[in-house]
């Protein structure tokens, strides 16, 4: 089987380090720990340092061997912008060590172990919790998790790095890149599924893909890298470690696929809607972006479950912990299948396959010869079909 095209950190296994390192290694930074508690991670090592009463003091991540320094100080820039563009956003920003310097260089501490080099960040810690149970979620909280998609996205749009520019997995554009691991996925059904969602990109959405907005996004914006309040409100954004050039609606897909996952179709596509209408309030997106959301949101759903399988086969990861989430990207992309890809394009607030012609003329046609020559024209191109209406909220017959 062909190695795939992906970032050397994925080829590489995270640092090993015991916690009298952790705790030698916070010193760099200022910080005396009695102990640390491994948080788990995927390509590197994460920390929470402790006090001598078990209390966390800060939290701290040893970088893959083969991480770029280059690509780690873009993370520090990344906040500095972000913090003069949006202020009140809560990233998460490194700590300087204690050696001082210049630049985000001053950011990180170097660790050498068996011949290699790790670095290290310290960030202080942020009010909330992490791996928040999207389920519990309201409706408020989950149109505001849309609502800081987008800031965050509009805060990082004038930022620019040649870093940026790299070839992420996860990232739909690069779709093509997990073919090779597709073999790894052990269930046939699963196979076939992930294997059509990958050709269905291939013919509706990369002939598409120069035209979408794009520009430097976080990526990554999921509930395994925000801490959330137990309102569900979102009170940390602590990783921009799969940033990268892309474009806004691949970026908006990431946080639709993490806050729908475990729920039935109908659910699935109402919560998408909130969310959606959140990050409309600060950009709304356009008729193009709409049309391809539900199939960049089942591309990266493939993709997850194809790069899950390929690591596990790989012994990159712990096999289990490496597919933790593989069932519930494969049932979210069974339930689009199931609404078929026309249904979740409409439903997602995207034009209507045969064109705004063809739904209109026959309900332009039914208003005119039911209400008469008197009544005022349309002041819009489509009629709305109005199926029924529930407390603040009204719906279409396709269910938007």
């Amino acid at each position: 089987m062909a190695e795939p095209p992906v970032d050397p950190v994925l080829l590489s296994p995270p640092p090993t380090c015991t916690v009298d390192d952790v705790r030698a290694i916070a010193l760099r930074f200022g910080v005396v720990a009695a102990d640390a508690r491994d948080l788990g991670s995927e390509r590197d090592r994460t920390f929470m340092l402790l006090d001598d009463h078990g209390d966390g003091l800060a939290v701290m991540k040893i970088s893959n061997p083969a991480e770029r320094t280059e690509t780690l100080d873009m993370e520090s820039l990344v906040v500095d912008h972000i913090a003069r563009v949006d202020p009140a956003l809560p990233v998460a920003y490194p700590r300087a060590t204690v050696d001082g310097g210049n630049g985000p260089a001053m950011n990180r501490a170097l660790w050498q172990h068996d011949g290699l080099d790790h670095w290290a960040r310290l960030y202080d810690l942020i009010p909330g919790h992490g791996r928040h149970d999207q389920l519990l979620l309201d409706d408020h909280s989950l149109a505001a998790w849309g609502t800081v998609t987008a800031r965050l996205a509009r805060a990082m749009r004038g930022f620019v790095h040649p870093s940026a520019i790299r070839t992420m997995p996860w990232d739909p554009q690069h779709a093509a890149a997990s073919r090779t691991m597709v073999p790894s996925i052990t269930d046939r059904q699963a196979r076939v599924a992930v294997t059509e969602v990958l050709d269905r990109f291939d013919t509706e959405v990369a002939p598409r893909w120069p035209s979408l907005r794009a520009q430097v996004v976080h990526g990554d914006l999921t509930i395994d890298n925000a801490l959330v309040l137990d309102d569900g409100s979102v009170s940390g954004i602590v990783d921009f470690g799969d940033m990268t050039h892309s474009t806004l609606v691949a970026d908006l897909a990431s946080v639709v696929e993490s806050l729908c996952g475990s729920r039935t179709a109908d659910e699935m596509m109402r919560v998408a809607r909130l969310v959606l209408d959140g990050y409309q309030r600060v950009t709304p997106l356009e008729p193009g972006e709409l049309d391809l959301l539900g199939d960049v949101w089942a591309t990266r759903a493939a993709i997850g479950v194809a790069i899950a399988s390929w690591r596990a086969a790989e012994g990159l990861e712990d096999p289990v912990f490496a597919v933790r989430y593989n069932d519930v990207a494969l049932a979210t992309i069974d339930n689009l299948r199931s609404i078929g890809w026309d249904r979740v394009r409409r439903r997602l607030g995207g034009r209507h396959e045969g064109g705004a012609g063809e739904l209109a003329a026959p309900l332009t046609a039914r208003r005119g010869s039911i209400l008469g020559p008197a009544i005022e024209p349309l002041s819009y191109d489509v009629p709305i079909q109005m199926a029924r209406a529930e407390g603040p909220w009204m719906y279409d017959a396709d269910g938007r």
